[in-house]
């Protein structure tokens, strides 16, 4: 019987020692890194490089580059995520998996912390997998993935929100956060790395913002502002509501809001609008606490020491002539105090349901700048011309969008406080009427 000799071995060299920080000579070429996530209460906090990102081995590199006011890459709707994936150790892979997902974070501070996590939407497309081929996997995979246009939730179909993140504070603190993220997922073969884990995961976070237009063009505006309306009264769309009153003897007092029809506005647009209050003469004096006596001056029309009823309104007398009330709401608009109490203003509505609990904050995104003006002829009115113009803001870069959880929609708000509020007969009051704020101004077809 014959004997093998075997071959003699010789000990292997010591390993190198370790550090956690690149020794002299040494380069650090990948950092493991959980998946990339943003913190809920901040819009900032986000990942430096966007168009490649190295984690255990795995390379993602977009073609979309990064544009200057946010370091990851944005797209729009209808567009595709392109780039590829290189791998440093491409040996005894099995399978590689790119998956486009969209995660939604909501959480509220009021008697105690609360929240809730889920995933709009994880589309996963197969780069590769192994077959009877004893071939390796490629280094460098090419991926084209769809941004989907829309998603499913409790409400059924809904367009995709764009990438959303805020704090608001309250009470009820509340928190917004919509993310989406690009990950690679590399599976190898436990039989030749037994003990190992199968899986390298690597992610790249990018963002979402759909673009929106106005779908028709700003009217023209200026003085005369209602020629203007009669001329074309297709292009503005009037606003009605009332300053109610908790006096039985006494009137409302009817509010009109003329505004560009269609209701959606550019982000960068100033809206113009003209704001009009009638009611009898003796009324729009004393909504203000004002009454007209001789030489025209003015005093309070609401005694301290007596609630305002009919009979005060009456002293006014039936017939004041339109010449004294021009001249004195000329002196209070002159003294600065005509539109003090008149406000119109942009306000994003954020709100959340967790739980079956709805909560929600108000955010006030411009104000506008009234402009008194003559009234017309023979007409007891009281008429502002104003523009709205939306304050440039981290909480206003994406349009209003809708899900199960979140919701944001903005409004343009008429606030009407009459004088002495306490003994006005007039309610304040606060309307507000329901826009849809543009990422981009209207235009035209090309076709």
């Amino acid at each position: 019987m014959s004997t093998v000799k075997l071959p003699l071995y010789t000990p292997s060299d010591r390993s190198p020692s370790y550090a956690a920080e690149p020794q002299s000579g040494e380069q650090r070429l990948a950092v493991a890194r959980a998946r990339a996530r943003l913190p809920i209460a901040s819009s900032l906090s986000i990942p430096t490089q966007a168009s490649r990102t190295v984690v255990e081995g795995i390379h993602i590199s977009l073609d979309r580059q990064r544009e200057e006011d946010t370091p990851v890459a944005i797209y729009r709707q209808d567009e595709i995520v392109k780039g590829e994936v290189s791998l440093s150790d491409w040996r005894d892979i099995e399978s590689v998996t790119i998956a486009l997902e969209g995660d939604h974070v909501v959480a509220a501070v009021l008697d105690i912390k609360t929240r809730d996590e889920c995933v709009l939407f994880s589309h996963e497309h197969k780069l590769w997998r192994a077959g009877n081929s004893l071939s390796d996997c490629p280094s460098k995979l090419r991926f084209a993935v769809p941004f989907p246009s829309t998603f499913e939730d409790s409400k059924g179909s809904s367009s995709t929100p764009p990438s959303f993140s805020g704090r608001y504070p309250g009470p009820p603190i509340i928190s917004a956060y919509i993310s989406y993220s690009l990950t690679v997922v590399v599976t190898r073969d436990t039989y030749f790395h037994p003990g190992d884990n199968p899986e390298r995961v690597c992610s790249e976070m990018i963002f979402y913002r759909p673009q929106s237009r106005p779908p028709l063009p700003a009217p023209e505006s200026g003085p005369p502002f209602m020629s203007i309306v009669k001329l074309s009264p297709e292009d503005w769309c009037q606003v009605t509501t009332s300053v109610p009153s908790h006096n039985s003897g006494v009137g409302a007092i009817d509010c009109h809001l003329f505004i560009p029809a269609g209701s959606t506005y550019a982000f960068d647009r100033p809206i113009p609008f003209q704001l009009q209050l009638r009611a009898p003469m003796n009324h729009l004096l004393a909504i203000q606490g004002v009454m007209p006596r001789n030489n025209d001056t003015r005093e309070s029309v609401f005694p301290s020491t007596q609630t305002a009823g009919p009979s005060s309104l009456k002293s006014f007398g039936p017939r004041r002539s339109l010449s004294m009330l021009g001249g004195l709401l000329q002196k209070i608009r002159s003294e600065g105090q005509a539109s003090s109490w008149v406000r119109v203003y942009l306000q994003r509505q954020i709100s959340i349901r967790i739980y079956g609990r709805d909560m929600s904050q108000n955010i006030h995104i411009g104000e506008a700048e009234l402009t008194s003006m003559t009234a017309p002829d023979g007409e007891n009115v009281l008429v502002w011309d104003g523009r709205l113009e939306c304050a440039s803001s981290p909480n206003v870069v994406t349009s209003g969008f809708s899900t199960s959880s979140v919701e944001v929609k903005d409004f343009i708000v008429i606030h009407i406080k009459p004088f002495d509020p306490a003994i006005s007969p007039w309610r304040e009051h606060i309307h507000a009427h329901p826009v849809h704020l543009a990422t981009h101004p209207y235009q035209e077809d090309s076709d």
